[in-house]
């Protein structure tokens, strides 16, 4: 069929990592008649990896007073900084992933992805793909697998097709 031969991508991601593959059909005297994903990309987002007191300065706390005088908490704005990186690394992926598609000539764009990465990716980059690119989604972290495990979690889910012997 036309979809089988056309160009497909794979992004799977996190708020740490994101992986590019493309989907290569196997060749036509391959013993194991299965698709192939050829890793183009590994994008990582250091900041992401570091822990809270890593990343800030131990300032959360209570403003100081002078006696007699109230003393009040304050937010230094932590999930605020973690949001804006999320998003800054998206719009990093999704810069990759245009120019992946415009390379490749890609028709199909399989995204695999947390909730929270999967939103940003949405407005980072789903929204902006061109009109003859399909999307599938999938709501899952698998972006530490190795490609052969990625490659058979996917087709047991049906987002890649298992290729029937002629």
């Amino acid at each position: 069929s036309e979809e089988v031969l056309m160009s497909w991508l794979l992004l799977v991601g996190d708020a740490r990592r994101a992986r590019v593959f493309e989907v290569k059909r196997p060749d036509e005297d391959a013993s194991r008649p299965r698709f192939e994903l050829q890793e183009l990309d590994d994008l990582t987002e250091p900041e992401a990896g570091l822990l809270g007191h890593e990343l800030f300065s131990n300032t959360k706390g209570r403003n100081r007073a002078n006696e007699g005088m109230a003393v009040h908490g304050y937010d230094d704005h932590r999930g605020g900084h973690r949001e804006e990186q999320h998003a800054r690394f998206a719009r990093r992926i999704s810069s990759n992933v245009l120019q992946r598609i415009r390379e490749l000539d890609a028709r199909r764009l399989m995204v695999v992805a947390p909730a929270r990465t999967l939103g940003h990716l949405r407005a980072e980059l789903i929204s902006k793909l061109p009109d003859k690119v399909s999307v599938d989604e999938l709501e899952e972290d698998l972006s530490w697998h190795p490609s052969p495990r990625l490659r058979d979690e996917l087709t047991q889910r049906g987002l890649l097709p298992e290729l029937a012997r002629a």
